[in-house]
């Protein structure tokens, strides 16, 4: 598990999660290891320390 050091960094990374980025908006999509949609970042720049790769799920629409 991914432990917060209050140094602006992680130490670790968070496990099954991993995110893309939404053509869409721009900014990144955070998934869960199953592929269910978490959450949507609202400022530039990717996660620290969670994991980028393919999507385990079919794009929708």
């Amino acid at each position: 598990m991914a432990k917060n050091t209050g140094n602006g960094r992680r130490i670790g990374q968070v496990k099954d999660r991993y995110q893309l980025k939404n053509e869409r908006t721009g900014f990144f999509d955070k998934y869960d290891g199953l592929g269910n949609f978490i959450a949507s970042k609202s400022s530039p720049g990717p996660w620290k320390s969670v994991e980028k790769r393919n999507p385990k799920k079919p794009p929708r629409g």
